[in-house]
């Protein structure tokens, strides 16, 4: 299934934030900060609670659900960080390929993309993608509304399912 299909169920439904790794779930019932480290491990820091470890699959797409009524925060591998509002889905691997770094939201996140021109971001959307020249912007792409990219720093490329890439500085 893909992202969308995914969270059409009842996972934005739920009161918990889900991380899921391969087979593994983890629910937090409140908001937390999680920073993904090259060792294949999440650390995940809570409001109330003391940090937690989870291992993650390696080769696994991961994907972090926040519900309606929650906000969380992720460091990927590459350092890049995110902000994901409610009632929004990420999914991203546990390493970044040699070549690329891709990622596939559903809802809306603010990013700050680590530069690296030997890798360049994509942010994918059903409504369009977005390549990442080392930047800050906010994308939103709820399902049922209008979507919005707002370049805060830097410059990217917006391409929709139908048109060329278009630059934006």
């Amino acid at each position: 299934a893909t992202l969308g299909e995914y969270i059409v169920g009842s996972e934005l439904e739920s009161e918990d934030i889900l991380f899921i790794s391969g087979d593994k779930t983890s629910a937090f019932q409140s908001n937390v900060d999680i920073l993904i480290d090259e060792s294949n491990t999440a650390q995940v820091k809570h409001e109330d609670k003391e940090a937690e470890k989870i291992i993650i699959e390696q080769q696994a797409l991961n994907r972090l659900i926040v519900p309606y009524g929650k906000r969380s925060k992720i460091v990927l591998a590459d350092g890049t960080r995110v902000w994901l509002n409610s009632g929004s889905s990420l999914e991203f691997p546990s390493t970044f390929s040699d070549d690329s770094r891709e990622v596939f939201l559903a809802g809306e996140m603010y990013i700050e993309v680590e530069p690296d021109n030997k890798r360049p971001f994509h942010v994918h959307t059903s409504d369009f993608n977005v390549r990442v020249y080392g930047t800050k912007f906010n994308v939103s792409s709820y399902t049922g509304s209008s979507s919005s990219v707002v370049l805060v720093e830097g410059s990217f490329g917006l391409q929709s399912m139908d048109m060329e890439e278009l630059i934006l500085s």
